[in-house]
């Protein structure tokens, strides 16, 4: 009898290993099947994508110099400062897995981003297969796959994958701690092992917040909901680690965080300056920022008592400005931007192209209604969870969100709830059973699946209709083909993360210059002076007419202008096929 329990745990080790590798490998193929079928990613870069790279190459965590100029890897321990921007172990771990694997170049880089996203998943579906059953934990895995908003956050770079696979941890850790709680809500004596599960739960929160300081929204949510429930004693195990770490390694350098100014008006010029990437906001490029910015921002300010402006612009306006540092926002300004955000959040969760519509929305609240039945704890969790955060958001940060990626698996796993207590009402309604009652649940997954495939294929047309990463990859050929110093700098009119995109493809020196700032120094007749403090030599990207002037008063080198053509790579006739089923 003994040998028989053994062999089956055994054998239920092996099938859960299987099927964490299979949701492993299916999740790395699909994300990664764009860039198959197209031949080219839209990922989008970000500062602390090139942090990562000079971490591993010089050891700093910097990109930029006093005039912000985003330098040449080269140049980064002799010109560069500290970049104050946060989210900065998600850097430093690139920094260390770049010396394990090699610096990936620009194209193959999005791989690193999509296995940590799929390692969160089998994390994710662990913490699922845990508290519910099999058949739930596989639903999930595919929702979670197929999910739009997952499906493309891998493509942004050194964003949340650090962070989601610490906050994934926690979950788990958690979980295995409150356990007992989670099923009977009777605060029971905590084992030295749940225990132990809470200290490291609190470590990984700490970890997560610290890769993306974004996700700390849910802290003060956690720490009151476990207040409220009066498990004392698994708060204290869990904020013990977490204070000790953000004691440690966050607090003493609070003052040179850059996210500060979402606070406080009292901080540094240094800081303010630090990174383009947080006042480019605001202000369209270094130039204006250094030497021109009363000037600008005067022309701003008034614009919020302009009544010929929106009032929704002008309260937009005024919510940029309280996280900028630059001016507080009163307290019913304060309600009117909240107001203002609040419904922007509520219908992403609604939104087409990031859960897949109406019909998934009712799925997540049928799944919600489910969860309420099945586990009371974790229902009452979600809810506060989610709706805290989104109040957080709105009236506190003032922070609008183009995703849903905090909330990923709690979506997923309503929606896969939904689809069981979906398919459950079918079943029970015409009374079937067996292989019938099989194929219902086949059906009605699949239709969910393929709802949310033909979101992704709508959604990927749009991403790569509107990416730059073509023109982008034909402007680094051409700077490769000449011999430009990495001490010259070359002067782009770029969308930012198509600039940290050039810098990291060419190792060359770029910076910031749009077009009206260009042709108001043309007609100062400063534009040459202006390049020499800059160190431009180079100018890429303008308008033939625009770069005809330039080169007429300035001492540049034209390198490629914005009427460049680019290579499309050729879909082949079978991808063409096979994309046109799910047309």
């Amino acid at each position: 009898m003994l040998e028989t329990n053994q062999d089956n745990k055994i054998k239920s080790f092996l099938l859960v290993g299987i099927f964490l590798l299979v949701v492993f490998v299916l999740a790395v193929a699909v994300w990664y099947s764009p860039v198959l079928f197209k031949g080219y990613s839209t990922h989008v870069f970000t500062t602390n994508t090139l942090m990562g790279r000079n971490v591993y190459l010089t050891g700093l965590y910097s990109a930029e110099n006093d005039l912000n100029v985003f330098l040449a890897p080269s140049l980064v321990k002799e010109q560069g400062h500290i970049s104050a921007y946060g989210n900065k172990l998600t850097s430093l771990i690139y920094g260390k897995v770049f010396k394990i694997t090699g610096l990936p170049d620009e194209n193959n880089i999005v791989l690193f981003s999509i296995i940590f996203h799929a390692l969160t998943l089998l994390i994710l579906t662990g913490v699922v297969l845990y508290l519910f059953k099999f058949k739930t934990a596989i639903i999930f895995s595919l929702v979670y796959i197929f999910l739009p908003f997952n499906w493309h956050q891998p493509y942004h770079l050194s964003t949340y994958e650090l962070s989601l696979f610490f906050f994934a941890l926690f979950f788990l850790f958690y979980f295995w701690g409150v356990k007992g709680g989670v099923l009977t809500e009777k605060i029971q004596k905590l084992s030295l092992g749940r225990g132990i599960c809470l200290i490291i739960s609190g470590s990984f929160l700490a970890l997560a917040g610290l890769s993306k300081e974004a996700v700390l929204l849910i802290v003060p949510v956690l720490f009151i909901f476990l207040w409220v429930k009066k498990q004392r004693l698994q708060l204290f195990y869990i904020f013990l680690p977490f204070v000790v770490l953000f004691g440690v390694f966050w607090l003493p350098g609070i003052s040179n965080n850059i996210y500060l100014q979402f606070f406080t008006t009292q901080v540094s010029e240094e800081i303010k300056s630090a990174d383009f990437a947080f006042y480019g906001h605001i202000y369209p490029d270094p130039y204006t920022y250094h030497f021109k910015q009363e000037e600008y921002l005067e022309d701003y300010k008034e614009q919020l008592t302009d009544e010929s402006v929106p009032l929704i612009e002008r309260v937009g306006k005024a919510k940029v400005l309280q996280n900028m540092g630059i001016q507080k926002v009163g307290l019913i300004d304060r309600v009117k931007v909240g107001l203002l955000i609040i419904p922007r959040h509520v219908f992403r969760f609604i939104s087409l192209e990031d859960v897949g519509g109406p019909f998934i929305f009712l799925l997540i609240l049928l799944g919600l209604y489910s969860l309420r039945k099945k586990n009371k704890y974790l229902y009452q969790f979600f809810v506060y969870w989610i709706l805290s955060a989104i109040f957080l958001m709105a009236f506190v940060v003032l922070a609008i969100r183009n995703h849903l990626m905090d909330f990923n698996w709690a979506i997923a796993l309503l929606i896969s709830l939904g689809i069981l207590a979906l398919c459950k009402i079918i079943i029970k309604y015409f009374d079937l059973k067996d292989k019938k009652a099989l194929v219902v649940y086949l059906i009605i997954l699949l239709a969910v699946l393929y709802n949310l495939v033909l979101v992704n294929h709508v959604s990927w047309s749009r991403a790569y209709d509107s990416s730059n990463y073509l023109i982008i990859t034909a402007y680094s050929q051409e700077i490769k083909k000449l011999n430009i110093l990495d001490q010259d700098v070359i002067a782009v009119d770029l969308h930012p993360s198509d600039l940290y995109y050039l810098n990291y493809a060419t190792n060359k020196s770029v910076v910031m210059f749009t077009p009206k700032t260009v042709e108001d120094l043309l007609e100062e007749n400063i534009l040459n002076d202006i390049f020499k403090e800059f160190k431009v030599r180079y100018v890429l990207g303008y308008s033939d007419e625009l770069t005809k002037a330039i080169l007429k008063q300035a001492d540049v080198v034209n390198v490629a202008s914005n009427s460049l053509e680019p290579v499309v790579p050729e879909m082949s006739r079978n991808k063409g096929w096979l994309m046109n089923l799910i047309n």
